[in-house]
């Protein structure tokens, strides 16, 4: 089991963003969509101040739409995967489960009715919007809690959570037949129909099912309850072999990803009450194949969490916090020595807007946190990044208020400025040895100027502007050298 998402209210729906390889959730507690990588990282807030937010599904001819059903809102809305350009699809009365059928530009959700929910479907400019099925009364047997299309052979497939059993139809909504006469209560449903597979949830046994279409009455548990309490809504990446779920939100908050057989049960997220609200830097020791990662501190008044140094295997297990002698204020950047075994960190410092002010620092230590000792004390507290030029045995990093990029020898000796950036804001830096390079990101924080991403010598000679973000509403922040 890899339990990757914490800190979730109300996890409800999830599905997966192909081309960019991110999970998506809603989170009626929180009113929010949210996304991740397939591997848990760069969580994000996609949209907010929503009501009741259930299910989600992408269209548009590269998947770049995202469309969800708001619940308390009673409508069906649409944005770009980003959360721009928002628009009202269709007013209806309280959507749950939304499905795309983008080549026949066709939306399928499931609404409440006087009684059980029904299915029913609109063109996705939301007109003709109508029930699927003919008959009022056929309508109301149906009662899905979840949908899932085969657009390839033209059918929908459905829970139906009063009748405790899989159906399915047509996209038309004839050829209905019943595939699974569960007899439990049924939720979560899914496809991968490259394999010709089915999976559903069940609340009763608390496991999750798989099975092939074509023999469904033969199914498997492949999950059991011993791994998750209640699974409930799924999301399927064939290509890469897993699948994910959501458990329901009255038993826990978490997701989790296993092989499409059920295998791979390991855990990789992190306790929430370890695991903080985030990283604010991270660096990968290649060598012991460890994770170290920095976080916490504040933002004006507000400070989002404790501050402190983590590290972790790779693949999530074994986290730890280090435990440095010295105690930090705010660490922000975080990088690796790999000859000399290493940490180093700086230290943002400060406690807001008002003093009294902590100061930054950067410090260093060896991977196991012992040995801490100062190499700087006193910077402004917007000292921002740090990376190591493993070459030429120097530091280098970034200061922001005013705008200066600095250098040292990797004991604190020979401090310099190397370049002066005047008004701009310097952010993440990294270092390219090899070609002799220094990389870094400027942005004001605000959004109110364009973000950029420039280059000099590694004497600080030769800068250059690479990336300007203008027109493109994000900030580059982080940064990192990827040679091929």
């Amino acid at each position: 089991m890899e339990d990757f998402v914490t800190g979730l209210e109300m996890p409800n729906h999830l599905a997966i963003h192909h081309p960019s390889r991110r999970l998506y959730w809603t989170d009626p507690a929180l009113g929010k969509i949210q996304s991740c990588k397939l591997d848990g990282s760069e969580r994000f807030d996609v949209l907010t101040d929503l009501n009741s937010p259930r299910g989600i599904a992408f269209g548009g001819s590269t998947m770049n739409y995202l469309y969800w059903a708001e619940y308390g809102s009673n409508k069906i809305g649409r944005s770009t995967i980003w959360g721009t350009d928002i628009v009202t699809v269709l007013s209806v009365s309280r959507p749950e489960r939304i499905a795309i059928d983008w080549e026949n530009r066709t939306i399928y959700w499931v609404g409440a009715s006087i009684g059980w929910p029904i299915l029913q479907h609109a063109n996705l400019d939301g007109s003709n919007a109508k029930s699927f099925f003919l008959s009022a009364a056929t309508a109301a047997t149906r009662s899905p809690a979840d949908i899932a299309l085969d657009p390839v052979e033209g059918k929908i497939y459905w829970t139906n959570r009063r009748y405790r059993r899989i159906e399915r139809a047509d996209l038309g909504g004839i050829g209905y037949e019943i595939l699974y006469p569960g007899n439990e209560a049924l939720m979560g449903l899914a496809l991968a129909p490259e394999k010709s597979l089915i999976f559903w949830t069940s609340l009763d046994s608390g496991s999750i099912w798989s099975a092939s279409i074509e023999a469904i009455h033969d199914p498997e548990p492949i999950v059991g309850v011993e791994l998750s309490t209640a699974p409930s809504a799924m999301a399927i990446d064939v290509a890469a072999d897993r699948l994910y779920w959501s458990e329901l939100f009255s038993f826990g908050r978490r997701f989790f990803q296993a092989t499409l057989e059920g295998g791979g049960a390991r855990e990789i997220v992190f306790n929430p009450e370890l695991f903080g609200p985030g990283a604010n830097d991270l660096s990968v020791d290649t060598t012991s194949g460890r994770l170290y990662w920095v976080e916490g501190g504040c933002t004006g008044d507000v400070c989002i969490s404790e501050s402190r140094i983590m590290q972790a295997e790779t693949d999530g297990w074994l986290l730890e916090q280090l435990q440095p002698e010295t105690p930090l204020s705010g660490p922000q950047g975080i990088a690796l020595d790999p000859v000399e075994r290493k940490i180093y960190w700086i230290e943002r410092g400060g406690a807001g807007f008002h003093p009294p002010y902590t100061p930054g620092a950067i410090r260093r230590a060896n991977l196991d946190g012992s040995e801490a000792e100062t190499l700087y004390l006193g910077f402004p507290w917007q000292a921002m990044d740090l990376d190591i030029d493993v070459v030429g045995r120097k530091i280098y990093w970034t200061i922001q208020e005013p705008g200066r990029i600095a250098r040292a020898a990797l004991d604190g000796s020979n401090l310099e400025v190397l370049i002066n950036l005047g008004a701009a804001t310097p952010i993440g830096i990294a270092i390219d040895s090899e070609d002799e390079k220094i990389y870094w990101t400027e942005g004001d924080g605000w959004g109110e100027l364009p973000g950029k991403i420039l280059r000099a010598n590694l004497d600080g000679s030769a800068k250059e502007l690479l990336i300007s973000t203008t027109g493109l509403r994000t900030i580059p922040t982080r940064i990192v050298v990827v040679r091929k």
